[in-house]
């Protein structure tokens, strides 16, 4: 027996959650085809990537950064709770297709960022994945240059910008798909810049896997 991470229920499974947390969590509404935000119509892509493709070709979602998730990510990704990180990978994964890439690459942390924090929440969740979808993972071959641009601060636009030229990699990447990981999306700026380098080292599919992604500023409730 286990407990559901939420409600406390027992559980007879090893699941990070019970059925009816589980269902709650599952948001069936559209969501574009690309980066993952929430759609209001049946298309398959939002406006944005119509007019401004991006570099990823998929962006993956397990949830709506919204309570409880996003309580799970804060206390996993602030306060180093790696209990919390397994569940969320553990949801993560039970979200994914049938369809896997040829290896995982976190989402880089900045040399200070990194001191500061301690870890690096989307390498502890590849990790994770890693070993529950055998597939490799490489923690090395994407790297961030140090920056001290606070990126929760910015506007959409602002946030595109800063990120132009923070990642980089020294050498060719020899597999044709990649699955990046992270926790959160929020504008799509940090995914665009780290698929565009990935991109030009040879990569030819980026697909985004993330635990969450926020809604639109006027659709949170």
């Amino acid at each position: 027996m286990s407990t559901c991470s939420l409600c406390l229920t027992q559980i007879s499974n090893h699941a990070a959650f019970c059925h009816r947390c589980s269902d709650s969590l599952r948001n069936t509404t559209p969501r574009c085809h690309s980066c993952g935000i929430e759609l209001a119509t049946s298309n398959t892509h939002c406006g944005e990537c119509l007019s401004h493709p991006p570099e990823f070709d998929r962006t993956l979602v397990a949830a709506r950064y919204a309570p409880p998730i996003d309580q799970l990510i804060h206390q996993f990704k602030y306060n180093g709770d790696l209990r919390k990180g397994r569940i969320l990978a553990e949801w993560l994964n039970s979200t994914l297709p049938q369809s896997k890439p040829d290896l995982l690459i976190p989402m880089p942390l900045s040399p200070a960022r990194l001191q500061e924090r301690g870890f690096n929440q989307s390498a502890e969740l590849a990790r994770l994945l890693s070993q529950r979808c055998q597939i490799p993972v490489s923690y090395d071959l994407l790297k961030r240059h140090n920056s001290e641009t606070q990126q929760i601060h910015l506007k959409r636009k602002e946030r595109l910008s800063a990120m132009r030229k923070v990642f980089y990699t020294d050498q060719q990447i020899k597999v044709r798909s990649v699955g990046l990981i992270d926790d959160v999306v929020t504008t799509t700026a940090t995914a665009r810049a780290a698929a565009r380098v990935l991109k030009k080292a040879g990569v030819k599919e980026v697909i985004i896997w993330a635990v969450a992604r926020t809604p639109r500023p006027n659709d949170k409730d």
